[in-house]
């Protein structure tokens, strides 16, 4: 009996497999057992293809084909290679010592070709973990391998190449890890190509700085997606870290790029027809769904009024915790989604109740429940709300503007102040400030307080809505370079919550 190791993908984690072949007299027949599914059971018919092409003997034995712990339910196609190794071993046609110290990942075809496989990043993260000395992997896979260092891996495109590297008849130098990435052009999409919506600039800036979900209200045609899609180009890079946790994410759902890691925050645009399963995740174990695959990014609902309602209310858990919480078969699933949610939607339904230009044909009865498809809930949880209209000719032809060099350059300097303010604590950004901790980082002077007071009272505002305005006065009074949060930061961060 022969042994080697290889690793399957569950849930966004990488659980070691030990594959364990014996081979016996009887009958030529093999059994593969160890509660894998049908993916894994016909396995071995490409297996014993790819040897036969390989130039390798196939014993014609009776073999078993042990996958331990037999408890865990195995899927997918990572363990084939793995598979292959150990009959090969078992058979005696491999000669290294280094078996135990090795991880073999990779689908094989019937030819013998090493094909990729999803999830590869994570198998390589746990195998760091599991403290392997040695990681093969498809070389199409190659580009995922450049995330990790600490480890020795090798990446092939054949299996007969696999074999003839463990019987040191070919000498492969290691994959090398980048210690940097390079930045895309964020700037090819800048906010100065914006004209005339000065205000709304000045809300995504405050947003960004601080984390704050934003909703836009307008007519067709204002800018509300151009002003969404350049949110990227002025967040913060990605660290080390985080550009492999996104990756991870990408890997196990088969969204992978082609290698050109970037430094550049995630940017999501769901259909606006997209289901629950297809924004929260589905499948089981569950695929990362919308919300996880934005996750350090940024999340775009377009016209999310329109979108399925039961969709965007499923919003409310992941908002408050950053998370997504995914019940399948009765085992549970946690997924990250730290995300800055950017929304926006038509004041009515033929879109023109607050323009400038054309009149509005809604009777009010059509307004109210166009305006209900949003429900409370959600639009309590959201930050900030701007209403954005059509600019005026002489606004279009203005060259000066805020752009997106400098609104990130604030941005980074705000990030850069929340971080050191917020060290020793479990949250980052002001958004995320913890309920025990509002009096400590939000507090108001006497004025302050009187005028939050009349406003709670005048606007009739909720108690989270109070919460909120907290939060966004911080977050201005820190682009203000203000220690103290004035009675104009509270004052501007209330124009922000006026519900639409």
């Amino acid at each position: 009996m022969m042994k080697a190791y290889g690793m399957i993908v569950h849930g966004l984690k990488a659980i070691m497999i030990e594959v364990e072949s014996s081979i016996s007299r009887g009958i030529p027949h093999c059994n593969v057992i160890g509660y894998g599914n049908t993916i894994v059971k016909e396995a071995i018919l490409r297996v014993r293809s790819a040897i036969e092409s390989s130039g390798l003997n196939y014993p014609m034995s009776r073999i078993t084909i042990n996958l331990a712990p037999a408890d865990i339910p195995k899927r997918g196609s990572q363990l084939e290679l793995g598979m292959a190794i150990s009959l090969l071993a078992a058979s005696g046609q491999l000669f290294d010592g280094e078996l135990e110290n090795t991880c073999f990942v990779g689908e094989l075809s019937l030819d013998g070709k090493l094909n990729p496989c999803k999830g590869v990043l994570a198998i390589l993260l746990e195998a760091k973990n599991k403290n392997f000395k040695n990681v093969i992997i498809p070389s199409a896979n190659i580009h995922e391998a450049e995330l990790i260092d600490g480890l020795n891996i090798y990446a092939f495109g054949k299996l007969s190449e696999v074999v003839d590297f463990i019987n040191k008849k070919k000498k492969v130098e290691k994959l090398q890890a980048k210690s940097k990435f390079a930045s895309s052009d964020r700037f090819s999409k800048d906010f100065r190509d914006i004209k005339g919506q000065e205000t709304a600039k000045r809300a995504i800036l405050i947003a960004v700085s601080g984390g704050h979900p934003i909703l836009m209200i307008g007519s067709p045609g204002v800018g509300k997606s151009m002003l969404a899609e350049r949110v990227p180009g002025i967040m913060p890079p990605l660290e080390r870290d985080e550009i492999i946790e996104s990756s991870l994410i990408h890997s196990i759902s088969r969204e992978m790029t082609d290698g050109k890691f970037t430094d550049t925050p995630p940017f999501r645009r769901p259909s606006v027809n997209i289901s629950v399963p297809s924004l929260l995740g589905s499948g089981y174990p569950p695929n990362p769904g919308e919300i996880t695959l934005a996750h350090r990014g940024v999340l775009f609902l377009e016209e999310i009024n329109e979108m399925n309602r039961i969709a965007v209310d499923s919003l409310r858990v992941p908002l408050d915790r950053k998370c997504v919480c995914l019940n399948k078969r009765g085992e549970g699933f946690v997924y990250p989604a730290d995300f800055l949610l950017i929304s926006c939607a038509n004041p009515c339904k033929c879109g023109y109740l607050y323009s400038r230009k054309k009149e509005c044909t809604c009777t009010p009865g059509e307004i109210s429940a166009y305006k209900a498809r949003l429900s409370g809930p959600i639009s309590d949880r959201i930050d900030i709300h701007i209403c954005i209209n059509e600019p005026d000719f002489d606004e279009l032809t203005v060259s000066d503007g805020m752009g997106s060099a400098e609104m990130r350059r604030k941005v980074l300097k705000v990030r850069k102040l929340q971080s050191k303010r917020y060290a020793r604590e479990e949250f980052k950004l002001n958004s995320s400030i913890f309920d025990n901790k509002i009096a400590k980082y939000c507090s108001f002077d006497s004025d302050g307080e009187a005028f939050i007071k009349n406003a709670y009272k005048t606007l009739k505002l909720t108690p989270r809505s109070m919460v909120k305005i907290r939060k966004i006065s911080r977050t201005i009074a820190d682009l203000d370079e203000s220690k103290e949060i004035k009675l104009k930061h509270i004052s501007e961060a209330i124009q922000f919550r006026q519900r639409w």
